[in-house]
Protein backbone atom coordinates (compact mmCIF):
# COMPACT_ATOMS: atom_id res chain seq x y z
CA UNK A 1 0.00 0.00 0.00
CA UNK A 2 1.69 3.46 -1.07
CA UNK A 3 1.79 6.22 1.54
CA UNK A 4 -1.26 8.49 -0.77
CA UNK A 5 -4.08 5.31 -0.55
CA UNK A 6 -2.97 5.14 3.13
CA UNK A 7 -3.67 8.83 3.59
CA UNK A 8 -6.80 8.38 1.73
CA UNK A 9 -7.90 5.36 3.54
CA UNK A 10 -6.92 7.44 6.12
CA UNK A 11 -8.83 10.68 5.61
CA UNK A 12 -12.02 8.34 4.32
CA UNK A 13 -12.37 6.65 7.80
CA UNK A 14 -12.16 10.30 9.47
CA UNK A 15 -14.70 11.62 6.99
CA UNK A 16 -16.83 8.75 8.31
CA UNK A 17 -16.05 8.66 11.93
CA UNK A 18 -16.99 12.16 11.88
CA UNK A 19 -20.61 11.19 10.62
CA UNK A 20 -21.44 8.80 12.82
CA UNK A 21 -19.89 11.16 15.91
CA UNK A 22 -22.65 13.98 14.45
CA UNK A 23 -25.45 11.36 13.90
CA UNK A 24 -24.81 10.07 17.21
CA UNK A 25 -25.06 13.44 18.92
CA UNK A 26 -28.05 14.11 17.57
CA UNK A 27 -26.07 16.87 15.36
CA UNK A 28 -27.80 15.78 11.90
CA UNK A 29 -31.46 15.36 13.02
CA UNK A 30 -34.43 15.51 10.61
CA UNK A 31 -35.17 18.71 9.84
CA UNK A 32 -39.00 19.87 9.53
CA UNK A 33 -39.51 18.65 5.63
CA UNK A 34 -37.96 15.24 6.56
CA UNK A 35 -40.10 14.99 9.37
CA UNK A 36 -42.94 15.65 7.51
CA UNK A 37 -42.06 13.10 4.88
CA UNK A 38 -41.82 10.56 7.44
CA UNK A 39 -45.20 10.96 9.01
CA UNK A 40 -47.06 10.98 5.81
CA UNK A 41 -45.28 7.51 4.53
CA UNK A 42 -45.74 6.39 8.21
CA UNK A 43 -49.73 7.11 7.95
CA UNK A 44 -50.00 5.69 4.26
CA UNK A 45 -48.20 2.19 5.49
CA UNK A 46 -50.57 1.99 8.81
CA UNK A 47 -47.41 1.96 10.73
CA UNK A 48 -49.28 4.66 13.32
CA UNK A 49 -47.16 4.31 16.35
CA UNK A 50 -44.53 5.78 14.49
CA UNK A 51 -46.47 8.57 13.12
CA UNK A 52 -48.13 8.96 16.54
CA UNK A 53 -44.26 9.77 17.74
CA UNK A 54 -43.74 12.60 15.19
CA UNK A 55 -47.15 14.26 16.47
CA UNK A 56 -45.94 17.25 19.61
CA UNK A 57 -46.81 16.23 23.10
CA UNK A 58 -49.82 19.26 22.80
CA UNK A 59 -51.78 17.65 20.23
CA UNK A 60 -51.20 14.01 22.04
CA UNK A 61 -52.47 15.19 24.74
CA UNK A 62 -55.26 17.86 23.34
CA UNK A 63 -56.78 14.90 21.31
CA UNK A 64 -56.25 11.86 23.41
CA UNK A 65 -54.67 8.58 22.16
CA UNK A 66 -57.55 6.87 20.82
CA UNK A 67 -59.39 9.96 18.79
CA UNK A 68 -55.65 10.61 17.28
CA UNK A 69 -54.99 6.99 16.11
CA UNK A 70 -58.39 6.82 14.42
CA UNK A 71 -57.61 9.98 12.75
CA UNK A 72 -54.74 8.62 11.44
CA UNK A 73 -55.77 4.87 10.63
CA UNK A 74 -58.73 7.21 8.98
CA UNK A 75 -56.17 9.38 6.69
CA UNK A 76 -54.39 5.93 5.95
CA UNK A 77 -57.34 4.39 4.64
CA UNK A 78 -57.81 7.43 2.10
CA UNK A 79 -54.09 7.34 0.99
CA UNK A 80 -53.96 3.18 0.23
CA UNK A 81 -57.26 3.60 -1.64
CA UNK A 82 -55.15 5.78 -3.63
CA UNK A 83 -52.66 3.28 -3.88
CA UNK A 84 -50.28 4.91 -1.30
CA UNK A 85 -47.84 7.78 -1.98
CA UNK A 86 -45.80 7.98 -4.94
CA UNK A 87 -43.99 10.91 -4.13
CA UNK A 88 -43.80 13.75 -1.82
CA UNK A 89 -42.67 16.96 -3.13
CA UNK A 90 -41.88 19.88 -0.34
CA UNK A 91 -42.89 23.24 -2.40
CA UNK A 92 -41.30 25.59 0.59
CA UNK A 93 -39.92 25.29 4.17
CA UNK A 94 -40.25 28.19 6.73
CA UNK A 95 -38.56 28.07 10.28
CA UNK A 96 -38.45 30.96 12.27
CA UNK A 97 -37.12 29.98 15.74
CA UNK A 98 -38.85 27.04 17.35
CA UNK A 99 -41.66 26.97 14.93
CA UNK A 100 -41.77 26.25 11.26
CA UNK A 101 -44.49 25.48 7.69
CA UNK A 102 -43.71 23.11 5.04
CA UNK A 103 -45.72 22.89 2.34
CA UNK A 104 -45.71 19.79 0.51
CA UNK A 105 -47.63 18.31 -2.86
CA UNK A 106 -47.86 14.32 -1.81
CA UNK A 107 -48.36 12.50 -5.05
CA UNK A 108 -50.44 9.26 -5.24
CA UNK A 109 -50.15 5.85 -7.33
CA UNK A 110 -53.38 6.25 -9.01
CA UNK A 111 -52.36 9.67 -10.30
CA UNK A 112 -54.05 12.20 -8.00
CA UNK A 113 -52.25 14.71 -5.85
CA UNK A 114 -52.92 16.99 -2.57
CA UNK A 115 -51.18 19.42 -1.37
CA UNK A 116 -50.33 19.60 2.74
CA UNK A 117 -49.65 22.71 4.95
CA UNK A 118 -48.02 21.42 7.98
CA UNK A 119 -46.83 23.15 11.24
CA UNK A 120 -44.39 22.09 13.17
CA UNK A 121 -42.95 22.56 16.49
CA UNK A 122 -39.09 22.36 18.05
CA UNK A 123 -40.56 20.16 20.96
CA UNK A 124 -37.34 18.73 23.09
CA UNK A 125 -34.50 19.28 20.07
CA UNK A 126 -36.72 17.42 17.49
CA UNK A 127 -39.69 18.64 15.17
CA UNK A 128 -42.93 17.43 15.84
CA UNK A 129 -46.23 17.66 13.82
CA UNK A 130 -48.11 20.73 15.43
CA UNK A 131 -51.01 23.09 14.75
CA UNK A 132 -52.43 26.31 15.16
CA UNK A 133 -54.00 27.03 18.57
Amino acid sequence: MTAKTTRRLMLMSMAAAGTLGFTGCGLLKPGPAQVVGSFLEDVARSELQKAVQLVSTRIRQMLGESKLMAGLEKQGTQMRSKGGIANIKTQSEQVTGDVAKVSSIVEFKDGSKTSENTKLIKEQNDWKIDMDK
